[in-house]
């Protein structure tokens, strides 16, 4: 996706106020493409569509009419492949969208085990800070 022109991940930095995203975590915040973006870019799962976002109607730590975490939190782990469609999408896709369409296909046993081989294990971890306070 980095090298697709007008299609990008928009991000944020974490957290909501002042001059931050509506958003309560940082990281993507959903996708743009061609301009559009949030609501008015479809994203589906193994071909079922995802709901549209809606914000909190009630004030929290993060306030009014914010996000948590929203239709677009995938773990990109869990996934083999993705599809990015820009445009208005036909009425084949899980999502009839005016910006596009973002399709997630997960893995398949395939992905893990190969010819003679009947039994896999991965395991993945990681670390992440902001400032000098662990993540």
């Amino acid at each position: 996706m980095r090298y697709e022109p007008l299609i990008g991940a928009t991000g944020a930095s974490g957290g909501s106020g002042n001059g931050k995203s509506g958003f309560d975590r940082g990281g993507y915040t959903g996708y743009n493409i061609r301009g559009l973006e949030s609501n008015r870019v479809g994203i589906d799962v193994d071909g079922i569509a995802q709901p549209n976002a809606t914000g909190r109607s009630y004030v929290s730590r993060a306030g009014l009419n914010s996000f948590g975490i929203g239709r677009d939190y995938i773990d990109p782990y869990m996934y083999g492949s993705v599809d990015i469609q820009s445009g208005a999408t036909d009425t084949e896709t899980a999502n009839t969208s005016i910006g596009g369409n973002v399709s997630f296909q997960p893995k398949s046993a395939d992905d893990y085990l190969h010819p003679g081989k009947t039994t896999a294990f991965s395991y993945r971890s990681g670390y992440d800070s902001a400032g000098s306070q662990l993540a």
